[in-house]
């Protein structure tokens, strides 16, 4: 299948092909060569433009060409670009090609001898057919519009600020449950009940016994202070689950546990069951319970990890310079604890002067708003009924998306996906005028990633950050369809989508209800997540061209799309 014109992504060995963004100033042609990890992404946009009969291969806006055998960006001359054929090679995996001069008698091949730059020389192949190329002529040709930055999600407080981070804590995790226990054996008395609940459901489940014993088969257990078994596992949530989420440069706890777990084949067999799904449901739903009670509060001070101390108001208040915490949002800084009666009370804190912070301008029914505070993650025209959830691509697919409900009316329509950040604003707020027609809860999954992404790498941006829109589909969600004042907006669907641990939504909302733009819809609970708002297909709302890329801050209410008057 040809490749739309389009940006992209293009890898080789894992490692992405680019232009450096350091390099001299002058007009000559810029080599095109193979990047280190860890590059800004303006170094590694591909924009081709082009059908099955060639492509132009933009780097930066500069066309590629090979001079002497290698491959060049032309900041001039660019009538002298090259126009390539690139040919898909299914024999060696999904998303692989080879790419061709216009004659195709030569193509893009890495260099064995490990130089950094692309070169251009005949390809080798076998007599086979199809035939197989060596590794150093396949490349994979990804879209880049749908994956994030890690730096965006660290950020977002999604990824630990590094690695050392992640090992103190999950350290301090392990020496914690093991003082509960003899010889870190797990003693049931100690555990919480439905953590006590899981453990007894593992161990008297064959199939599911089985998948957590080859889930540490797959992973490196050779750190030390980390879980190395199921069991070693279960005593480190006991702890979890005693404490509120600290202040801190880690990341949602429970995720960072069980990333490693999350991406093996028996960790997707195990998180894909309903019955094992349940018992997580159980232990957030207790958490909950903790989290909303006055005991919850011990993290709500000014000490190392607490969230009133000077690192954590820098961090929640970087939207709002020059400006204190009081001032932004309602509590008492007098008050014991700022005056909030739990940390879920916190964490759901509200603006003291939401007109003057998040306005929602004038209430004309031809406008639509963010409903959520995130950043940008996904934007996807004509959405299938039905379409694949394990391509490398991703996909959101209606029949799953909106658990069956009104499917037929927003085949063909368009998807706007976003993710939360951990410290921000956690509510959900009427993208329109309109009626709440209905609300569904789905239950789904929790610690599932992409199967597309099992046993990638986790130290950039982990698997399963590389799957939510996969995770749309499948996790555990609220869905409310709103029918719009204006007919012209058409019927809309607001999706709050759990993540891992951060996956309870609570809508405040009601049926048949009238709500004005900006009105409150409902809440997270334990901090942020994602959401997607759906739009039918003959909607006649214009999306504002910025938020179809990601790594766009949207703010709550503002206005992301009208009808054209």
């Amino acid at each position: 299948m040809a490749l739309e014109t389009g940006h992209y992504r293009i890898i080789n060995g894992g490692k992405s092909i680019g232009h450096p963004l350091f390099e001299d100033h002058s007009n000559n042609p810029k080599p095109i060569i193979i990047l280190p990890r860890g590059v800004k992404e303006d170094e590694i946009k591909w924009d081709l433009e082009g059908d099955h009969n060639g492509y132009i291969a933009n780097i930066k806006g500069a066309p590629t060409a090979s001079i002497n055998e290698k491959l060049f960006a032309l900041l001039v001359n660019k009538e002298k670009a090259e126009r390539w054929h690139i040919e898909p090679v299914p024999q060696h995996g999904l998303d692989r090609y080879i790419i061709l001069t216009q004659d195709r008698k030569e193509g893009w091949v890495v260099p064995k001898d490990g130089s950094a730059q692309i070169h251009c020389q005949p390809l080798i192949a076998t007599k086979s057919i199809p035939p197989l190329y060596q590794p150093q002529a396949i490349f994979e040709i990804i879209p880049r519009s749908f994956r994030p930055s890690a730096a965006t999600f660290r950020n977002s407080g999604w990824l630990p600020k590094s690695q050392e981070v992640y090992h103190s804590y999950v350290t301090r995790l392990f020496k914690k449950s093991q003082s509960r226990f003899y010889m870190g054996k797990t003693d049931d008395k100690v555990l919480l009940p439905p953590v006590r609940e899981f453990k007894n459901f593992i161990e008297t489940e064959p199939t599911v016994y089985g998948e957590f014993i080859r889930m540490f088969d797959g992973v490196d257990t050779s750190e030390p202070n980390t879980p190395k078994d199921y069991q070693q596992l279960i005593n480190i949530l006991n702890e979890i689950f005693r404490e509120a989420p600290a202040f801190g440069d880690l990341g949602p706890p429970v995720y960072m546990v069980m990333a490693e777990v999350m991406n093996t084949q028996g960790g997707f067999s195990a998180f894909t069951k309903d019955n094992l799904n349940m018992h997580f449901k159980k232990m957030f739903e207790t958490w909950s319970r903790f989290l909303n009670s006055k005991d919850s509060r011990h993290t709500l001070n000014t000490d190392d990890g607490g969230w009133f101390n000077v690192l954590a108001l820098q961090a929640m208040m970087k939207e709002f310079p020059n400006r204190t915490f009081p001032q932004v949002f309602i509590c008492d800084p007098q008050a014991e604890y700022y005056g909030f009666t739990s940390y879920e009370d916190f964490f759901n804190r509200r603006f003291r002067d939401p007109a003057y912070d998040r306005p929602t301008g004038p209430l004309i029914d031809i406008i639509v708003g963010a409903p959520c505070e995130c950043t940008t993650y996904a934007y996807q025209e004509d959405v299938k009924e039905i379409d694949k959830l394990y391509i490398k691509d991703e996909a959101y697919s209606l029949r799953h998306l909106l658990a069956d409900n009104y499917v037929d009316a927003f085949v063909g329509g368009t998807v706007i996906q976003g993710f939360l950040n951990t410290t921000g604003y956690h509510r959900w707020h009427a993208p329109v005028n309109g009626t709440i027609l209905k609300i569904i809860s789905v239950p789904g999954t929790y610690f599932a990633q992409g199967p597309y992404t099992i046993g990638e790498d986790l130290v950039d941006t982990p698997p399963y950050l590389r799957s939510l829109r996969y995770f749309a589909n499948t996790a555990t969600r609220q869905l409310i369809f709103i029918q719009p004042d204006d007919n012209n907006i058409g019927l809309l669907c607001f999706i709050s989508i759990g993540m891992t641990e951060i996956s309870t939504s609570e809508a405040t909302a009601y049926e048949q209800q009238k709500v004005k733009r900006g009105d409150e819809l409902g809440m997270f609970h334990f901090g942020g997540s994602s959401c997607a708002l759906v739009f039918q297909k003959q909607s006649l709302v214009v999306i504002d061209g910025k938020f179809k890329v990601p790594e766009v801050a949207m703010r709550i209410n503002e206005p992301i799309g009208a009808i054209p008057v």
